[in-house]
């Protein structure tokens, strides 16, 4: 995952030489990571950070189901504060 306050570093206004961020994509769960599922409150601050700084949150959800089962919640809580979902079937 990544480090929220990392995240909240890619401040474009700091530096004119770094490109503005217009979405940031999180991947539920991840593939590369030995299918790490994200928890609610991960993908909310997440997206709490985003609306702070007026960038899309997108979720890559092509196991999105698995994510729901593994923590026993339906797949809506873990999209709740995205901007737009992807899901594979």
């Amino acid at each position: 995952t990544m480090d929220l306050r990392t995240l909240a570093a890619l401040r474009p206004d700091i530096d004119p030489h770094v490109p503005i961020p217009r979405v940031v994509c999180l991947e539920n769960t991840q593939n590369m990571c030995g299918g790490r599922v994200l928890t609610p409150a991960y993908t909310e601050a997440v997206g709490c950070l985003c609306r702070a700084q007026g960038v899309k949150l997108h979720i890559d959800g092509a196991r999105i189901l698995n994510a729901a089962v593994v923590l026993g919640l339906p797949a809506d809580h873990l999209t709740a504060p995205a901007d737009s979902v992807q899901v594979c079937l």
